[in-house]
């Protein structure tokens, strides 16, 4: 992914976040890493959905889990910054319902 020239819509949205978040100060730069690691993994592919990011992460496998926890969270916060920015943005967990655990009950 080129910062200068994106050509599909998730690297206009990366562009972007990366932008904002430079603008708040970071240097970003392992974000940066990680988000032109999943935009040249889903260059041949559609936009990103559910299978798309779980086959990203498998493709992680040689990494540690460490690693592989701090780039899904890095992706989750660029997915949180689309749907403030892009309301027809699709989630990763579109569909799913949170349920409110207000007890023991209900982790049964």
């Amino acid at each position: 992914m080129s910062l200068v020239i994106p050509v599909t819509a998730f690297e206009r949205s990366a562009v972007r976040y990366i932008r904002h978040q430079r603008a708040l100060g970071l240097q970003f730069r392992r974000q940066t890493y990680v988000l032109r690691g999943l935009a040249r993994f889903l260059a041949e592919r559609d936009e990103l959905g559910a299978e798309r990011f779980e086959a990203w992460m498998r493709s992680l496998g040689h990494t540690s889990g460490t690693s592989r926890r701090s780039d899904a969270l890095v992706i989750r916060k660029f997915c949180l910054y689309r749907r403030r920015t892009e309301p027809d943005f699709l989630d990763l967990h579109a569909g799913e319902v949170n349920k409110c655990v207000h007890g023991v009950q209900d982790l049964l």
